[in-house]
C-alpha cells in the first residue's frame, strides 16, 4: 500500500488568511467603538427615571392608591398610601446624583386628579457636570418631560 500525498496541501490559502484578517478587523473595530456607544448620559438617566415615574403613575391610576416620591442622592422610593411600605426597586445608575425640588405637595401623586398637584422637578447630574431635569408639571394632566434646561425660553 502506497501512501499518496498528492492533493493534500497543508496550510492556509491566501483567501483564507484574508478572510481571517477581515474578521479580526471587524472585531477590533467593534471593541474600540462599543465603549463610546454604550456610554450612559444624563439624558439617558433622565429618560430612565421619567419612564419609572410614569409606570408608577399608571399603577396608581389602576389601583386608585396615592403615592409619594421620596428622592435621595442616588435613589427614588415610592411610598404607597398611608402605610410605610416603600418600593425600593429604583436606584440611580453609577455616577449619577439626584436633586429633587417639589412644591407644597411634596411629590405626592393623586390618582383622582391624575397628576402631582404641586409639580416639581428632579435634577440629574453626572460626574462630568452634565445636568438634565425630569420635570413633573402640576397642570396639563400632570405631564412628565425631560429637558437640559429647567426654564426654556421657547
Amino acid at each position: 500500500m502506497e501512501n499518496n500525498l498528492q492533493g493534500t496541501n497543508k496550510g492556509f490559502s491566501l483567501v483564507e488568511l484574508a478572510v481571517a484578517l477581515v474578521i479580526l478587523g471587524i472585531m477590533a473595530s467593534v471593541m474600540v467603538i462599543s465603549p463610546n456607544v454604550a456610554k450612559q448620559t444624563a439624558k439617558h438617566e433622565a429618560e430612565r427615571l421619567q419612564e419609572y415615574i410614569y409606570r408608577q403613575m399608571q399603577k396608581s391610576d389602576r389601583t386608585q392608591k396615592n403615592f409619594q416620591l421620596e428622592v435621595g442622592d442616588t435613589y427614588v422610593y415610592i411610598n404607597w398610601g398611608n402605610n410605610d411600605t416603600k418600593d425600593k426597586s429604583y436606584k440611580a445608575s453609577s455616577g449619577y446624583k439626584y436633586d429633587p425640588a417639589f412644591g407644597d405637595g411634596d411629590g405626592k401623586y393623586n390618582p383622582n386628579l391624575k397628576r402631582f398637584p404641586s409639580g416639581g422637578h428632579i435634577k440629574i447630574a453626572d460626574a462630568d457636570g452634565e445636568e438634565y431635569y425630569v420635570i413633573i408639571e402640576a397642570v396639563g394632566g400632570g405631564r412628565i418631560r425631560i429637558s437640559s434646561d429647567l426654564n426654556p425660553t421657547s
